[in-house]
Parts: structure tokens; sequence; C-alpha cells
């Protein structure tokens, strides 16, 4: 499994994320720039072209020293942050185990004459020769000593091997799921293009909220969408505002210009009497023009 797959396992397992450990580590006390620390610690390609790589390195250290040290530093501090903390929890649990294990091994120190208790290959190869420790299992499978001493070893490389292939399906699963969300992820950023997986899952305040909804079958959009529910209901009542402002301006020109249609018309509306008595001649005749039923015979 390589690095990368490591940290996104570890990630999403664990909920860790890049601590305040690693602040500072970018920049020193006494102003060194991060363009010199990552020159510093650069290494030249092998069998690369050395001036090629020396430009390569100078504009490297430039941009990073420059326009882009503090995106620089703030990956640095994320990924130094992660390993910082997965170290320390592997201590952890070392720390632990060894603490549930050292008075057994105080015990078969003392049985097999063992002065250093921490001495664990001389309590082994004690044991190894202490055929007591053999004799109950050899006789339920009736066999003898060595024969038992044979398959316990077999057993441990199956028990080896059974724990190898079960990480193993485990990992592959875990990347089948990650190559999922990152399908999702390109989607999301299409609704919402200040969207980023990587940052997203890494945030310090909200990260470990959001990995464990991915990892409870949420999918990437609703977890984003909980996640920052103010922020995305902000976004879609402005939205919504901006909208109906826009479609009342639009009715509202609609409107003007219906009115100034009619009120610059050229054409005249015919007269309307209610007593044809008083129509004119002139007026009788315009008003048999336009209402031919009227017409005289």
């Amino acid at each position: 499994m390589n690095d990368l797959m490591k940290c996104n396992l570890q990630l999403f397992a664990d909920g860790s994320e890049g601590g305040a450990d690693a602040v500072g580590i970018a920049g020193g006390a006494d102003g060194e720039s991060a363009g010199q620390f990552a020159t510093d610690t650069g290494a030249t390609a092998a069998g690369g072209d050395e001036n090629a790589d020396a430009q390569k390195e100078a504009t490297f250290s430039e941009m990073i020293g420059g326009e882009y040290k503090q995106q620089y530093e703030r990956a640095l501090k994320r990924t130094l942050g992660q390993r910082l903390k997965t170290r320390d929890k592997k201590i952890a649990e070392h720390e632990t185990f060894r603490g549930q294990v050292a008075p057994l091994l105080d015990k078969l120190a003392v049985k097999y004459g063992v002065s250093d208790a921490s001495n664990i290959e001389a309590i082994m190869q004690a044991a190894d020769k202490d055929n007591s420790f053999y004799e109950q299992y050899a006789a339920q499978r009736g066999v003898d000593i060595e024969t038992a001493k044979q398959l316990l070893v077999a057993e441990r490389i199956t028990k080896e091997q059974e724990r190898r292939q079960a990480d193993e399906q485990r990992q592959q699963e875990f990347q089948q799921k990650y190559n999922g969300w990152l399908q999702q992820a390109a989607q999301v950023q299409q609704i919402y293009p200040e969207f980023d997986f990587e940052t997203e899952s890494t945030n310090e305040a909200t990260g470990e909220n959001f990995r464990r909804l991915l990892n409870s079958g949420v999918d990437v959009r609703t977890a984003y969408e909980v996640i920052h529910r103010d922020e995305v209901m902000g976004g879609a009542m402005q939205y919504a505002y901006q909208s109906a402002k826009r479609d009342m301006a639009d009715a509202r020109t609609s409107r003007k210009a219906r009115v100034n249609e009619n009120g610059t018309s050229s054409q005249q509306a015919p007269a309307v009497y209610d007593d044809m008595a008083k129509l004119s001649y002139e007026d009788d005749q315009k008003n048999q023009s336009c209402y031919p039923s009227r017409r005289k015979g």
C-alpha cells in the first residue's frame, strides 16, 4: 500500500487531523523562509540535468517563498500534523500493549531464569525448549512433541497469511469507497465551486464530522451541505432574493413598455356615440367605415 493510501486510510479510520504541533515548522523563529527550507531538504533527481534541476528548485523556492508561501505552509503543516498525530497514536498503542504484556514477561523470565524480562528473544528460546508448553497440544492431537511444535509453527504462518489477506481486502474496499467519494466530489464542485474534498476532509474544525458522515454511508454532497448548512441556506436565500428582485424589475419594465406603447400610438381610436341622432355627416361616414354592419342600404 503506498504512502498516500496509508495516509487516507489512517485519516478516515481514526478521524485524525493536522494539529497545531507542526505550526512554525515551515518558517523558523529566525525568519527563515519556506523556500529556503524546501531548497535545503530537496534532493536532485538521479541522472537528471543538474542545471535544469537547479533552475526548477530556484523557481519552486521562489514560488513557495513568495506568492504561494501561505498555501505551501498550510499544506506542510497539515501533512506533518497528520503524521505526528498518527505517530503519537501508535506510540500510545505500543505503550498500552507493553504495559499489558510486561507482567507476563516478568513471570516467564522468572520461570526460565532470564535476568532481563525485556529480553524477549531469550525468553522465546527458553520457551521453545520447554516441552511442557506443547504437551497438552500434542496430546489433544495425538502427535509427539516435535510434531506439535511444527504444527504450531504452521498455524502461526496460516494466521499471519489470513491477517495479511484481510488487511489487503480492507485496503481494496477502502480504495473503492475513496474513488467513489472522489467522483462524487467532482460533481459537488460543479454545484459548489468553493468545495475541495481534501481541504474539507482535513479541516481542523469540521473535518472529523465530515469523515464520520462519509463513513456512515452519507454521500459527499449531503455531508457537505450538513456541515455547512448555514452557508448553504444563506446562499440559497440570497439567490432566491436576487432572483425575485430581478423578476420584479423585469415585470415593472415590461408593464412600463406596454403603457408607453399604448400612449404613443399614432392611430386614433374611432369615436363611440350612444345616441346615433347626434352623429354629424363626417362622423357617420367614419362610423360606417369602421362598422360595415351599420352602413345604410
